[in-house]
């Protein structure tokens, strides 16, 4: 015989009822697993049947979560995708390039919308570096994102 502990639940659903003697255990339906709704003394077989019922379902449910979550993902992704290539304003993601003295050399653009591609004339330039596309680039440039970029992290932004 085993002893079997009352579980609090919330938002449950009776699944099943299973009658052992003069105890009745109410199986119910939790967000992530089963849990048992009453304290009653069951054989050991049946606890481990309702502990292997108790797993299966939390498989699922994860499983069920992690289609869900990557759905909505996918729809958040495209929403951004649609919003990033629509707008009118040039918009660029940038990495830079600091040298041992803590100056910015260049910069990489990480992504790039095609308004940007059309104000500045740089077509292709996502994942290129600034000096691949125009080796004369004027270093003004170079310090102005290397100047925010530092800003930015000791702000926290």
């Amino acid at each position: 015989m085993f002893e079997v502990l009352c579980c609090a639940w919330d938002r449950g659903q009776a699944l099943a009822g299973v009658e052992y003697g003069t105890g009745v255990v109410s199986v119910m339906r939790n967000v992530t697993r089963l849990v048992l709704a009453a304290c009653v003394t069951l054989p050991a077989a049946v606890v481990g049947l309702l502990a292997a019922q108790s797993r299966r379902h939390a498989v699922r449910n994860l499983i069920g979560e992690r289609r869900r979550y990557g759905r909505r993902l996918q729809e958040s992704e495209e929403r951004y995708r649609s919003l990033f290539n629509s707008i009118d304003e040039g918009f660029r993601i940038v990495e830079v390039q600091f040298d041992e003295g803590g100056r910015a050399t260049d910069y990489r653009f990480l992504e790039v919308n095609p308004s940007f591609e059309k104000q500045t004339g740089l077509s292709g330039a996502q994942g290129k570096w600034m000096r691949e596309l125009a080796p004369q680039h004027e270093e003004h440039w170079f310090e102005v994102y290397g100047r925010w970029l530092k800003r930015a992290s000791r702000s926290g932004s």
